[in-house]
């Protein structure tokens, strides 16, 4: 289960995945927080490692079990794995028990974008613009469901306000 990550030119990543890898290697323990675990399971899942994406969320509810924080990431997992269904179920249950906001907007919107439903994707995505730190990337990402969707003038409509909201981006 050794993986080459030298590649990596983010230090403090690549030192955090070392020691992860190291755990794993050596099958003994190494406490992480709650942040550093966040850091490890959004890399894993965004180079598709899911392998290892499971393994960081099953220690992160290990070492952290009444932190709600790798929920949203499990549910990411879930869709990573193509069950979608299953991982809308666990966003929707999530969005019940706890303050809405960003973070399960975003992935509800994505998980609906892989399942090619473009206007519910849509829907979550606008949901999380109150909430996002950068709107432009969310415009950015209806502007997409709606190319996606053939219908290139709202495609450009949310680009055009993407632009609006931070014309550096």
């Amino acid at each position: 289960m050794d993986k080459d990550f030298n590649w990596i030119e983010d230090e403090e990543l690549k030192e955090l995945i070392d020691r992860f890898n190291a755990m794993l290697q050596q099958e003994s323990w190494s406490f992480f927080d709650v942040d550093d675990f966040e850091i490890l399971i959004d890399f894993f899942l965004e180079f598709q490692d899911v392998e290892y994406a499971a393994q960081a969320i099953a220690e992160a509810q290990r070492q952290h079990p009444n932190s709600n924080a790798f929920q949203v990431r499990s549910a990411r997992l879930l869709a990573a794995k193509s069950k979608y269904y299953e991982a809308l179920e666990q966003l929707n249950e999530l969005e019940l028990t706890e303050t809405p906001g960003e973070e399960i907007f975003l992935a509800k919107g994505e998980i609906y974008s892989l399942m090619n439903k473009h206007e519910l994707a849509i829907e979550e995505f606008r949901k999380s613009i109150p909430f996002s730190e950068s709107p432009e990337e969310v415009y950015a990402a209806i502007a997409f469901e709606f190319e996606n969707m053939d219908d290139y003038t709202n495609a450009i409509l949310n680009l055009k306000e993407a632009l609006r909201v931070n014309p550096a981006s």
